[in-house]
């Protein structure tokens, strides 16, 4: 499985791909900065996953879930948040997050 991780920064995306790093058959193949867009990272990466590293800034997050969407339409796409609120839950969810 490859794997892309969309975070705020390397410092996050590299605690992701170390928790990552025992998951047989997993292939992390870099990270995309979530504060800039990510539509061509994602396209050219061509992932099976896309880990998303929920951003300070809600819409931040919302927007590069959209555009990994769109760029890898049947990668599945992972969100980690430390929010459970139903509504935001529900905007990622429209986003495209699976």
């Amino acid at each position: 499985m490859r794997v892309l991780i969309i975070a705020e920064g390397a410092l996050a995306a590299e605690g992701i791909r170390r928790g990552l790093r025992h998951a047989p058959s997993c292939r992390v193949l870099g990270f995309a900065n979530a504060r800039i867009p990510c539509f061509a990272t994602v396209n050219e990466a061509r992932p099976d996953v896309i880990v998303i590293d929920e951003t300070q800034d809600s819409s931040i997050a919302i927007a590069r879930i959209r555009e990994a969407r769109n760029a890898a339409p049947e990668a599945k796409l992972l969100l980690l948040s430390m929010s459970m609120e139903p509504a935001w839950l529900a905007e990622a969810s429209a986003a495209g997050i699976d």
